[in-house]
Protein backbone atom coordinates (compact mmCIF):
# COMPACT_ATOMS: atom_id res chain seq x y z
CA UNK A 1 0.00 0.00 0.00
CA UNK A 2 2.77 2.54 0.80
CA UNK A 3 4.12 2.03 -2.37
CA UNK A 4 0.61 2.48 -4.36
CA UNK A 5 0.93 5.83 -2.00
CA UNK A 6 4.27 7.35 -2.75
CA UNK A 7 3.33 6.49 -6.45
CA UNK A 8 0.50 8.40 -6.97
CA UNK A 9 1.35 11.30 -4.64
CA UNK A 10 4.53 11.65 -7.24
CA UNK A 11 2.05 13.24 -9.33
CA UNK A 12 3.56 11.24 -12.17
CA UNK A 13 1.31 8.10 -12.58
CA UNK A 14 -2.58 8.04 -12.36
CA UNK A 15 -4.30 6.14 -9.42
CA UNK A 16 -4.86 3.37 -12.27
CA UNK A 17 -1.67 3.51 -13.24
CA UNK A 18 0.20 3.01 -9.69
CA UNK A 19 -2.24 0.22 -9.11
CA UNK A 20 -0.80 -1.84 -12.31
CA UNK A 21 2.53 -0.70 -11.13
CA UNK A 22 2.41 -2.32 -7.52
CA UNK A 23 1.30 -5.82 -9.48
CA UNK A 24 -2.39 -5.39 -9.12
CA UNK A 25 -4.21 -6.93 -12.54
CA UNK A 26 -4.27 -4.61 -15.29
CA UNK A 27 -7.42 -5.76 -16.45
CA UNK A 28 -9.14 -4.86 -13.46
CA UNK A 29 -7.11 -1.94 -12.26
CA UNK A 30 -9.60 0.52 -13.58
CA UNK A 31 -12.84 -1.32 -11.90
CA UNK A 32 -10.66 -2.14 -8.44
CA UNK A 33 -8.76 0.73 -7.77
CA UNK A 34 -11.10 3.14 -6.30
CA UNK A 35 -12.75 0.44 -3.78
CA UNK A 36 -8.65 -0.79 -2.98
CA UNK A 37 -8.26 3.00 -1.80
CA UNK A 38 -11.76 2.96 0.15
CA UNK A 39 -11.28 -0.20 1.68
CA UNK A 40 -8.04 0.35 3.11
CA UNK A 41 -8.06 4.08 4.15
CA UNK A 42 -5.85 5.13 1.18
CA UNK A 43 -7.75 8.46 0.06
CA UNK A 44 -7.67 9.84 3.45
CA UNK A 45 -3.92 8.99 3.63
CA UNK A 46 -3.38 10.37 0.44
CA UNK A 47 -5.11 13.64 1.24
CA UNK A 48 -3.72 13.81 4.43
CA UNK A 49 -0.16 13.71 2.87
CA UNK A 50 -1.20 16.29 -0.09
CA UNK A 51 -2.41 19.01 2.51
CA UNK A 52 1.34 18.35 4.02
CA UNK A 53 3.24 18.90 0.87
CA UNK A 54 0.77 22.08 -0.04
CA UNK A 55 1.47 23.52 3.31
CA UNK A 56 5.05 22.79 2.69
CA UNK A 57 4.69 24.95 -0.66
CA UNK A 58 2.68 27.48 0.95
CA UNK A 59 5.49 27.75 3.98
CA UNK A 60 8.18 28.07 1.00
CA UNK A 61 6.37 30.48 -0.71
CA UNK A 62 5.92 32.59 2.58
CA UNK A 63 9.44 32.62 3.59
CA UNK A 64 10.60 33.27 0.08
CA UNK A 65 7.95 36.36 -0.35
CA UNK A 66 10.03 37.99 2.57
CA UNK A 67 13.19 38.33 -0.06
CA UNK A 68 10.83 39.25 -2.39
CA UNK A 69 9.23 42.37 -0.66
CA UNK A 70 13.17 43.19 0.22
CA UNK A 71 14.68 42.92 -3.79
CA UNK A 72 11.12 45.58 -4.33
CA UNK A 73 12.29 47.43 -1.15
CA UNK A 74 15.74 47.87 -2.60
CA UNK A 75 15.30 48.93 -6.36
CA UNK A 76 12.65 51.57 -4.48
CA UNK A 77 15.12 53.19 -2.32
CA UNK A 78 18.55 52.58 -4.69
CA UNK A 79 16.92 51.80 -8.26
CA UNK A 80 19.55 53.06 -10.67
CA UNK A 81 16.76 55.18 -12.59
CA UNK A 82 13.18 57.32 -11.31
CA UNK A 83 11.04 54.96 -13.46
CA UNK A 84 12.40 52.11 -11.62
CA UNK A 85 12.12 53.54 -8.13
CA UNK A 86 8.37 54.00 -9.27
CA UNK A 87 7.87 51.08 -10.38
CA UNK A 88 8.80 49.28 -7.75
CA UNK A 89 6.75 51.09 -4.71
CA UNK A 90 3.66 51.13 -6.79
CA UNK A 91 4.13 46.96 -7.14
CA UNK A 92 4.31 47.11 -2.72
CA UNK A 93 1.43 49.20 -2.47
CA UNK A 94 -0.25 46.94 -5.02
CA UNK A 95 0.67 43.89 -2.99
CA UNK A 96 -0.40 45.57 0.04
CA UNK A 97 -3.75 46.10 -1.30
CA UNK A 98 -3.39 49.93 -2.49
CA UNK A 99 -3.47 49.57 -5.83
CA UNK A 100 -5.85 52.28 -7.52
CA UNK A 101 -9.50 51.82 -8.57
CA UNK A 102 -9.87 51.10 -12.46
CA UNK A 103 -12.00 53.15 -14.63
CA UNK A 104 -14.40 51.13 -16.68
CA UNK A 105 -16.01 52.77 -19.42
CA UNK A 106 -19.29 51.13 -20.29
CA UNK A 107 -21.79 52.54 -23.14
CA UNK A 108 -25.61 51.90 -22.11
CA UNK A 109 -28.89 52.69 -23.78
CA UNK A 110 -31.43 53.79 -21.29
CA UNK A 111 -31.34 54.70 -17.68
CA UNK A 112 -29.09 53.64 -15.20
CA UNK A 113 -28.36 54.43 -11.57
CA UNK A 114 -25.18 53.77 -9.92
CA UNK A 115 -24.44 54.35 -6.26
CA UNK A 116 -20.89 53.77 -5.02
CA UNK A 117 -19.08 53.57 -1.34
CA UNK A 118 -15.94 54.38 -1.00
CA UNK A 119 -14.07 53.14 2.63
CA UNK A 120 -10.65 54.09 3.70
CA UNK A 121 -9.54 50.14 4.16
CA UNK A 122 -11.07 46.88 3.28
CA UNK A 123 -11.92 46.73 7.10
CA UNK A 124 -14.28 49.38 6.93
CA UNK A 125 -16.28 47.87 3.91
CA UNK A 126 -16.78 44.28 6.66
CA UNK A 127 -17.45 46.76 9.31
CA UNK A 128 -20.17 48.01 7.07
CA UNK A 129 -21.52 45.27 5.05
CA UNK A 130 -21.44 43.50 8.80
CA UNK A 131 -23.83 46.28 9.91
CA UNK A 132 -26.28 45.93 6.47
CA UNK A 133 -26.49 42.38 7.15
CA UNK A 134 -27.61 42.98 11.32
CA UNK A 135 -29.99 45.29 9.95
CA UNK A 136 -31.95 43.56 6.99
CA UNK A 137 -34.84 42.23 7.51
CA UNK A 138 -35.71 38.43 7.04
Amino acid sequence: MSHFIDLYCSGTVSATEAYKLCGYSAKTAGNNVWHFMKKYGIREIIEERLADSTKEVDDQIKMKSQDAFDVEYRIMTTGENEFARLKASQDIMDRAGLKPKEKIDQNIRGTVRIEMEYFDSPKEAEDDIDNESETMPE
